[in-house]
């Protein structure tokens, strides 16, 4: 693949550990500090100071990210609020098509006198009918734009046009689309899955009568507990989803890979790092949290972006040095 291989590794600037003949220029000290042991002893005094530790690998990405974004965050988030007005057209058509058809304004709703979901088959119908042809135009917009955040990682500067690169052949077009897809479709399964006991806790709290004594006490318990087995649930899912972050990233940047090997070789390249990636995730969690107040969306989705693709980076290159 072009953008996994490396260039020759230039000669290593250690000191060797043969002793040098020429006199040292600096002046002795006359202290032999705790550090002035022979490499490989432990000195016999301890230290007073501990050396600083080294920096996770996560927050090393995140702080690359923001120097990439560095003098791009405009257009950066150009990009954002160009999907996002994609999206917008979208809703506002299904809400004014729904309206002339007569159509109800919810396709699930939930009736109180029987505690139970009503369905509308022919809202639901429609609904999915609007959301397929959402995905079929914003899929192939939203991997142009990872292509766009991917090439400002390695330090080029690509126009907002690359955006529209995905959309240019049909084969490019059908393999954005089926990427986008099989994520969104295994981010959902995952977290059905995963928040089904915390759903089920729910629905039976919502199904059981009496409002005071034990039955109040009983539902509240059911309530607390189902709120956190959804919360675990969801968080479980987005440790498992860790091992698909490079897969778009990779189906961007080489045409000669497919979806499922993009999906595969995401899942090796990732392999002794999902912790890392997952501490990236949580730790974006506080500013969408403030996301209304202090950091708008359109600048924080490009730095999520921009980190979950340069960690990308950097475990294909380390993959690619491995094999």
């Amino acid at each position: 693949m072009p953008f996994f291989k490396q260039k020759a590794a230039e000669p290593s600037a250690v000191p060797s550990t043969e002793p040098s003949t020429e006199p040292s220029m600096e002046p002795d000290s006359g202290f032999d500090g705790p550090f002035d042991a022979p490499f490989g002893e432990v000195p016999d005094e301890p230290l007073e100071q501990m050396p600083s530790r080294p920096m996770r690998l996560y927050k090393q990405i995140r702080r690359d990210a923001r120097r990439c974004l560095s003098g791009r965050w405009a257009k950066a988030a150009a990009g954002v609020l160009f999907l996002m007005g994609v999206a917008a057209v979208f809703w506002l058509g299904r809400n004014l098509l729904a309206d002339f058809l007569g159509l109800s304004v919810k396709a699930v709703q939930w009736k109180r006198a029987v505690r139970t979901l009503a369905l509308d088959p022919l809202q639901m119908s429609f609904d999915i009918l609007v959301f397929l042809l959402a995905e079929f135009v914003l899929c192939p917009l939203m991997l142009g734009y990872l292509k766009f955040i991917f090439q400002m990682t390695s330090g080029e500067e690509p126009v907002l046009a690359v955006i529209f690169e995905p959309m240019q052949s049909v084969k490019s077009f059908l393999r954005s689309f089926l990427m986008i897809l099989a994520l969104q479709f295994l981010g959902l399964v995952m977290t059905a899955l995963c928040c089904l006991p915390g759903a089920m806790a729910l629905w039976t709290a919502g199904r059981m009568g009496g409002s005071s004594g034990t039955d109040a006490l009983l539902r509240l318990a059911l309530v607390l507990l189902g709120a956190m087995l959804v919360l675990l649930g969801v968080l479980a899912a987005m440790a498992f989803m860790t091992r698909y972050i490079p897969a778009p990233f990779i189906l961007a940047m080489d045409e000669q890979v497919g979806v499922f090997s993009a999906l595969s070789l995401s899942a090796k390249a990732t392999k002794g790092e999902r912790s890392e990636l997952f501490a990236m995730l949580l730790s974006f969690i506080p500013l969408a949290l403030l996301g209304v107040l202090l950091v708008p969306l359109i600048f924080l989705l490009p730095y999520e972006a921009a980190a979950c693709g340069l960690f990308s980076r950097v475990l294909l290159d380390r993959l690619a040095r491995e094999e």
